[in-house]
């Protein structure tokens, strides 16, 4: 009887290890995948940041652009609207 408690004790045991074995597995590939999201999730932070600069780039250029059009077009109408006449004077005699 004694030798079959033994057995049955090293059973448990080898099953309890083993048990521990697979649940140590299992959560070093769920690190390991958590990891691995982290690290795509900070690429694809990255790039984000990269392409809103570019865009706010561009979006500055652009802004930019159409504020030199518009002055250019606000100084032809300035122009356009003072003439300058030439001091001579009228000959009233």
């Amino acid at each position: 009887m004694k030798l079959r408690e033994m057995e049955m004790v090293n059973t448990i045991k080898m099953k309890t290890q083993l048990k521990e074995m697979r649940e140590n597995e299992r959560l070093t590939e769920e690190r390991k995948r958590i990891e691995t999201l982290k690290k795509q999730r900070s690429e694809l932070e990255q790039s984000l940041f990269k392409k809103e600069t570019i865009i706010s780039r561009l979006d500055n250029e652009t802004a930019r652009k159409h504020y030199h059009h518009v002055n250019k077009e606000e100084a032809k109408d300035d122009h356009k609207m003072f003439m300058i006449k030439p001091n001579v004077p009228k000959s009233s005699d």
